[in-house]
């Protein structure tokens, strides 16, 4: 009997529990709560998904056209401001049109404190690719749509190419009126070329109006060179160790002692000591004199006089104006080169004009370059124009 009761308790624990309609409701809010949150986080990972895609358009866009690490926060900046739907427009057409007009805008409205900067954000990727490698010599020279800088009174702003005539350009600016600008005003206009630098053509106000201005081109134009350019050239160097006696103390006294293990070694001057052991014994030590003792003695002037300059020569590969990769005629001690700071260094730029300077010379993966650390601005001028003359590219001495 006993078991006929166990069996009906066993039946009636694993009888399914029936459920009312409040449980059928929880179990139903939990399943909907469940996917609602399963599409809220898949749809925010896709969004993010898109979002990075689109952004890796515009970085690839701009690295390619040269932007550094900061001109690209820039941009990432102005690329967030916008709205998904115009970065999705954007990033898909990819409409040079179409960033130009938006970044410009950003600009004008978030960086006006920076105009030259944004001169040479604007220039690096808007360029025309017939017009990279052309140099300005003249107002004739600028492109529609290019930017460039009006400066005047300590005061500077952004404006747009419109047209040039001769020796005049119409410029636009959406409301020059708080410029304070006047007809016959002298003014000067900064433009920005990549593959060059920056040029500035010193000139005056010939019109204004509402929102856009004639400038007349009747000075100067300046040239600065602001890019890292090198020449791939051959010149003939040779290079000094700095200062006199050409080396360092350390290495003049390492010379020292090399020279005196071919010497024969003269008799210590001194005396002894004899000291009475507990054995009976007599210690005998012997004390040199004081000019003996000394472990730090002072180099030898005539060592001094024989140890030849250390000299090396070679010819260059790479030059540019903050260094230069060279080939040495000989393989230096890397004894010296390492243990030397400093060198004086003599370039033959042509057959009547040697430049001289101060610097540092690395030795790296097989590779010599030399950096300056100290140049005239003659000297630095001389080597400017060198390089300018043969056919200069992006520097990358490494």
């Amino acid at each position: 009997m006993e078991s006929i009761f166990i069996l009906l308790a066993q039946e009636k624990v694993l009888e399914w529990p029936k459920l009312g309609i409040g449980g059928v409701i929880i179990i139903l809010l939990f399943f909907l709560a469940g996917a609602g949150l399963s599409y809220f986080f898949g749809k925010t990972t896709r969004s993010k998904q898109e979002k990075s895609k689109y952004w890796n358009i515009i970085l690839h866009y701009s690295l390619k056209h040269g932007l550094d690490a900061q001109e690209i926060a820039i941009i990432k900046t102005f690329f967030t401001s916008l709205s998904r739907d115009k970065q999705e427009e954007l990033a898909s057409s990819m409409s040079k049109k179409m960033f130009h007009f938006l970044l410009l805008q950003y600009l004008r409205k978030f960086r006006s404190d920076h105009p030259k900067a944004n001169v040479s954000i604007l220039a690096r990727l808007f360029i025309p690719g017939n017009m990279l490698h052309e140099k300005l010599s003249s107002i004739q020279d600028l492109y529609p749509g290019e930017a460039c800088n009006i400066l005047y009174n300590q005061k500077e702003f952004m404006c747009t190419v419109m047209k040039t005539v001769q020796n005049e350009v119409l410029l636009a600016h959406p409301d020059l009126n708080p410029t304070g600008l006047k007809a016959k005003e002298q003014i000067e206009l900064y433009i920005f070329r990549p593959e060059f630098g920056s040029f500035t053509f010193h000139g005056e106000v010939k019109a204004i109006g509402k929102d856009t201005l004639i400038f007349q081109h009747t000075g100067a134009l300046d040239y600065k060179n602001t890019q890292k350019l090198m020449a791939q050239i051959a010149l003939k160097l040779v290079l000094t160790a700095f200062p006199e006696p050409y080396y360092y103390k350390s290495i003049l006294a390492e010379k020292q002692r090399e020279a005196k293990k071919n010497k024969v070694t003269p008799e210590k001057k001194g005396h002894y000591i004899e000291e009475l052991q507990l054995d009976g014994s007599v210690k005998k030590t012997f004390i040199p004199d004081r000019e003996e003792a000394s472990e730090e003695r002072p180099i030898e002037p005539e060592l001094m006089l024989n140890v030849k300059p250390l000299v090396i020569r070679g010819v260059t590969t790479k030059v540019s104006i903050r260094g230069l990769v060279f080939n040495p005629a000989e393989e230096p001690d890397s004894r010296d080169v390492n243990s030397q700071e400093l060198w004086e260094l003599e370039l033959e730029l042509d057959e009547t004009h040697k430049i001289r300077c101060i610097g540092k010379l690395i030795f790296n993966s097989g590779t010599y370059l030399f950096r300056y650390s100290n140049f005239n601005d003659r000297d630095r001028d001389r080597l400017e124009r060198v390089i300018m003359k043969n056919d200069p590219v992006k520097e990358q001495l490494s």
